[in-house]
């Protein structure tokens, strides 16, 4: 008889870690479950993100095409990006860092661009007037 509680005591154990072997690769599968599932809703989220803001912009640029209110217009196309960017840090932090990063760059780039452009257009009205007393005059004053 005490082979046989003894028998039972060994098996006992190496039921118990063979249990407690199932229970933890239950929750890392159960755990990998929920991420695939989390990873799911963002796609989805992002991606209806994506779609309302085009639309959304594409009525904007609409109304104002028709209205011809082109300041209201580019306010709204603002409160689009930034309401965008804002939303998109709640579903992808790191995507909405960059997409911000990106838009800082070209919203530099396009300032600095409308600034030569306003420096060119403002040279040349100002050599079509004319003053008579600058070598770029246009009748030749005095050099």
């Amino acid at each position: 008889m005490a082979s046989f509680y003894a028998e039972v005591n060994v098996n006992t154990a190496e039921y118990r870690a063979k249990l407690l072997k199932q229970q933890e690769k239950a929750q890392k599968d159960q755990i990998r479950t929920k991420d695939k599932q989390v990873k799911k809703i963002q796609r989805i989220a992002g991606k209806s993100l994506g779609i309302a803001l085009t639309t959304a912009n594409y009525v904007n640029a609409k109304v104002g095409q028709y209205t011809g209110n082109k300041m209201r217009q580019s306010n709204v196309s603002t409160l689009l990006t930034i309401s965008g960017l804002v939303a998109g840090a709640f579903i992808d932090p790191f995507g909405a860092a960059i997409a911000a990063s990106a838009l800082a760059i070209k919203s530099t780039v396009d300032y600095s661009i409308r600034i030569k452009n306003a420096q060119q257009e403002s040279n040349f009205k100002m050599s079509y007037r004319g003053n008579m007393t600058t070598s770029g005059s246009r009748w030749k004053g005095i050099r």
